[in-house]
């Protein structure tokens, strides 16, 4: 059975579909993405402009993070 971040079991029973929005087709959440990215770089003295973010959507996580380096 799937769990929830918490490790609990999630309760599927009874659902007729999942819908995974991975891309942000049903759901924008490209400003929290970018939010979140900030957050954890100023540990690190770095902020990225929203410019600089949106010009690498869609790269991989790990070359959007060796380019803010």
């Amino acid at each position: 059975m799937p769990r929830q971040g918490s490790g609990s079991p999630i309760d599927l029973h009874g659902s007729r579909a999942l819908i995974f929005d991975c891309d942000g087709t049903l759901a924008d959440n490209h400003p929290a993405h970018f939010a979140a990215l900030n957050d954890v770089l100023q540990h690190y003295g770095v902020r990225v402009s929203w410019d600089w973010y949106s010009a690498r959507t869609g790269l991989p996580g790990a070359e959007t993070l060796a380019d803010a380096a």
